[in-house]
């Protein structure tokens, strides 16, 4: 028993400075993986905060155009759509009126 003790401590010590080399490495690159882990969470964060900026931007334009929509359309009466030559007319007046539509009535009569 104290053979085998002492053949897997001399072992060790002859592989100790790879053992430890090893462990340098292998801390090196949970480093290096890790600072990148850091580096893309604080650049999505950075681009999170900038989208958020610009959506607060267009909303900001968004609201001054919907006031904007909200008060010319307040001014359009029927009496100004007159002045400009408009005037009122029945809906069925713009829907074209093609063969096409009795053959779906028919159609429809069918079924």
């Amino acid at each position: 028993m104290t053979k085998a003790i002492t053949y897997t401590y001399s072992a060790a010590q002859e592989y100790r400075k790879y053992i430890a080399y090893a462990f340098i490495c292998a801390s090196m690159v949970m480093a290096i993986i890790y600072g990148f882990n850091i580096y893309s969470v604080i650049s999505r964060t950075i681009a999170t905060e900038r989208l958020e900026a610009r959506t607060a931007s267009l909303q900001g334009t968004v609201q001054e155009l919907d006031a904007r929509y909200i008060s010319l359309s307040d001014k359009v009466t029927p009496d100004a759509a007159k002045s400009f030559g408009l005037h009122e007319t029945a809906v069925t007046a713009y829907i074209p009126k093609t063969p096409s539509l009795g053959r779906v009535i028919l159609s429809m009569k069918e079924m």
